[in-house]
């Protein structure tokens, strides 16, 4: 990556870190809008490339199904997870409607699997970020949660820009390296040690260095696994809504790959 290009990436970064933070800091509901507008973004954009592959999703109900799911995540806090099956169920009804009315009928499993992995991908993995936020101590754990994942995918590319030379997934994402994992686990196991200290309760030193394992591995697969997306869709970049950064799924992708895991394993620890 050239030089430019990668301080432009940096300051786009610092500026959109500043924004979530503030919205995570200022209350429940701005924490949900930004989260709900970045999922359907993403949404978007996956339905798009899809129809470039040939398949033909039914994209409102996808995004009424995407928003859904964070709505009944506001609204049910911990026991929204329990919700999750019926608006995924609803969309397959719902898709399976669409593609019966339509007067071409060609690809319809295709049209049908799309959109509802689009729901579930974008939708209801990423709903758990609200769901943590209703939990007792939501603010912090949603807080530990975002740095710990958001500072894993700085510290790989910072750490892989300079340092990398062994590459991780050569066939799947180029630039991608171990030397940039060990740069991001090392800064996640950090947060993980500064959230014990500082934020108990609800964090522990023992949580956050069991948290920060999981996060460790499971950011950089979600970062994997869009990667391995964007490859079988041909593109480099899910979009180009953010500056030097590419698409919304380009941003959030390891947040929705952890949410779920992270959620369950806390709740696991706290019980």
């Amino acid at each position: 990556m050239e030089r430019g290009a990668g301080d432009r990436k940096l300051v786009t970064g610092v500026v959109l870190g500043g924004i979530a933070l503030a919205c995570v800091f200022w209350s429940e509901v701005s924490l949900f809008l930004l989260v709900l507008l970045l999922a359907l973004v993403a949404a978007g954009e996956l339905m798009r490339l899809a129809r470039v592959r040939g398949a033909r999703p039914a994209p409102l109900v996808g995004l009424a199904a995407v928003g859904a799911s964070y709505a009944v995540a506001y609204l049910q806090d911990t026991r929204a997870p329990e919700q999750f099956t019926v608006v995924v169920a609803a969309a397959i009804v719902l898709t399976a409607g669409v593609v019966l009315l339509r007067s071409n009928r060609e690809g319809a499993v295709a049209a049908i699997a799309s959109t509802v992995f689009v729901v579930v991908y974008a939708g209801t993995m990423g709903a758990y970020i609200i769901t943590m936020r209703g939990m007792h101590d939501g603010f912090r754990i949603v807080l530990v949660f975002g740095l710990m994942v958001v500072l894993n995918d700085a510290g790989g590319w910072a750490a892989g820009r300079r340092l990398g030379r062994h590459r991780l997934a050569k066939t799947i994402s180029p630039e991608k390296s171990w030397d940039g994992w060990l740069g991001g686990a090392i800064l996640t196991f950090a947060v993980g040690v500064l959230a014990g200290v500082g934020l108990d309760p609800p964090m522990t030193v023992r949580r956050g260095l069991i948290l920060a394992t999981l996060v460790s591995i499971a950011a950089p697969l979600g970062d994997l696994f869009e990667s391995l997306l964007k490859r079988d869709f041909g593109v480099k970049d899910s979009g180009r809504v953010i500056p030097a950064h590419g698409g919304a799924l380009d941003r959030i992708d390891s947040l929705l790959f952890t949410a779920p895991l992270f959620f369950y394993a806390f709740r696991a620890l706290s019980s």
